[in-house]
Formats: C-alpha cells, sequence, structure tokens
C-alpha cells in the first residue's frame, strides 16, 4: 500500500497495472502530499496512448533532460505509464534512478514485472494500488469454452482497438485457466502461449495474428 506520510516513500517504485492505474495513483498521492499533481510543473508525465504505449530511449533522454532542470519546489514526480520498455530506454532509466537527488519520486506502472530488467528491478519497490488489481478469469473461462469461430469472433474488438493491456490480460488468464488442468495437459500449451504472449511486448506486434493464434492453440 502508499506509504502515509512524504517522509516514509521510497525514491522509486513500479507498480502492475494499467491505464486506470495512473489516475489512481495521481488521487493518492495528492492526498498524502497535499498538492495538486494536474498542471503540477514538478510532475512529468508519461501515458502512452493506444498504439503508443512504449517507453522508448527518446523518452527516457526527455525525462532525464526534465530532471537536469533545478526543481521548484520540495518534491518532484514522474510518473510514466506504459505497456513495455525497451532494454535500451531501461539502461538509461538506471542511471536515472542512480543518480536522482533527494525528494524526487519515480514511479513506474507497467503490466507485469518481468518486462523489467533485473537491475532496474532491484532498484525499485513494488507498489500495490487496488485499482491496479483487476482479474479476466471470468472472460478466461468463458473463451475457453467457445469454439474456434467465436473466440476469433470475440477477439475481433480488442485487435481492431489495438488495446495490448486487454490482448495481455486476455492471455495471462488463459494461461491462468490452463494451470488447472492436468501437467501433461496444460504444459505443451502454456510454453506455445507463452511464447506468443512475449511478443506483446515488441514495438509494433500484429495483436490480430498473436490473438488468432492464441484462439487456435486452446482445445
Amino acid at each position: 500500500m502508499l506509504p502515509k506520510k512524504p517522509e516514509d516513500f521510497h525514491q522509486a517504485y513500479f507498480i502492475c497495472g494499467g491505464r486506470e492505474t495512473a489516475a489512481a495513483l495521481e488521487l493518492e498521492l495528492e492526498k498524502v502530499f497535499k498538492t495538486k499533481i494536474a498542471g503540477n510543473p514538478e510532475v512529468w508525465r508519461f501515458n502512452g496512448e493506444v498504439g503508443e504505449e512504449v517507453f522508448g530511449i527518446e523518452e527516457s533522454r526527455a525525462l532525464a533532460e526534465w530532471h537536469s532542470r533545478k526543481a521548484l519546489e520540495r518534491h518532484r514526480f514522474d510518473i510514466i505509464n506504459t505497456f513495455s520498455i525497451p532494454h535500451e530506454a531501461q539502461n538509461s532509466l538506471l542511471k536515472l534512478l542512480e543518480e536522482s537527488s533527494a525528494g524526487t519520486h519515480i514511479f513506474i506502472i507497467v503490466p507485469a514485472k518481468d518486462i523489467l530488467l533485473p537491475t532496474v528491478r532491484s532498484r525499485l519497490s513494488e507498489l500495490k494500488l487496488p485499482a491496479a488489481e483487476r482479474s479476466s478469469a471470468a472472460d478466461s473461462s468463458d473463451f475457453l469454452k467457445l469454439s474456434p469461430p467465436q473466440r476469433l469472433k470475440k477477439i475481433e474488438s480488442i485487435a481492431k482497438a489495438k488495446d495490448r493491456f486487454a490482448a495481455l490480460e486476455l492471455f495471462d488468464a488463459t494461461i491462468a485457466e490452463l494451470r488447472k488442468l492436468p501437467t501433461e495437459k496444460q504444459f505443451p500449451l502454456i510454453i506455445e502461449i507463452e511464447k506468443l504472449r512475449s511478443h506483446l511486448f515488441d514495438r509494433s506486434p500484429s495483436l490480430k495474428i498473436l490473438l488468432e493464434g492464441l484462439s487456435l492453440l486452446m482445445p
């Protein structure tokens, strides 16, 4: 949970969540720090739009440039809400994490912690917010019961919207459902699904192809 006092905050956190998580985080920060986040010149945000959810090297450099400017207030906040962070951008962030001054609070919101490099993750404390805890298990259970043509129909809206967060939820919930099967049945399927899942974090994946692959793999 979020610390109750400003002095109890660590320098940097990661949060597993989606698009709604940043708004929930900002509300909590406003309560604790007694300051407005919206319009605050000491707040730097990245909140990728649909189809542009990758925090890349250019964004990392922009953040580093912003940090090079003198802070106007006692506390400064970086809120990065992203679906994916390429390794080169993470390495750039690593330097920022090592050199950030006192009073700087960095929050990196990602859909899954395994996309963070171990060297980056080791410098971040995990923070959990109620708004970030969502489950698609029920949807996945229904998904598995559908025929292949029905599954293909169901994924059309996700692919059309280019919603990687929704796609990831479906992949993860499907894997969770498959783990309920006997080991000999679930193991080969999960291996293949995890291969497809890994491509969600590519810079420009084809959600249609990945979701179709998930649909057709299911028993």
